[in-house]
């Protein structure tokens, strides 16, 4: 197993547990090439989330796939990663990127820290 790879999986079990803390029932598909890591449900929230280790790096791909799969479900597609040691950052997105263009769809996104029932 790859250093890279080892780090992902780090980071993925890291946001499904801060999910969980917030009362989201977490499941993870670690270092899979699906189109999110976790899906976090919550009653009347669903959350599908791609993990990037870092500051990720953003490429239209994956981005317009995780849209457009939990736009079709009604989940809320989130970018999740730790640009900063020890500190989660989730971000929306919001609606497909355009190639080339510089402006991407994403907006802060703070959860539901109400636990569930």
């Amino acid at each position: 197993m790859s250093g890279e790879y080892r780090r992902g999986v780090y980071r993925e079990k890291r946001t499904a547990e801060q999910l969980t803390k917030d009362g989201y029932l977490c499941v993870e598909s670690r270092g899979s090439h699906g189109v999110c890591d976790v899906l976090a449900v919550k009653r009347g929230q669903v959350l599908a989330v791609q993990c990037k280790s870092g500051d990720s790096e953003l490429r239209g791909k994956w981005i317009n796939a995780l849209f457009e799969a939990a736009s079709r479900v009604g989940a809320v597609p989130l970018v999740a990663d730790w640009p900063k040691r020890g500190q989660l950052r989730l971000r929306r997105i919001t609606g497909l990127h355009r190639d080339r263009s510089p402006y991407w769809p994403l907006e802060p996104f703070t959860t539901d820290e109400a636990a569930g029932p």
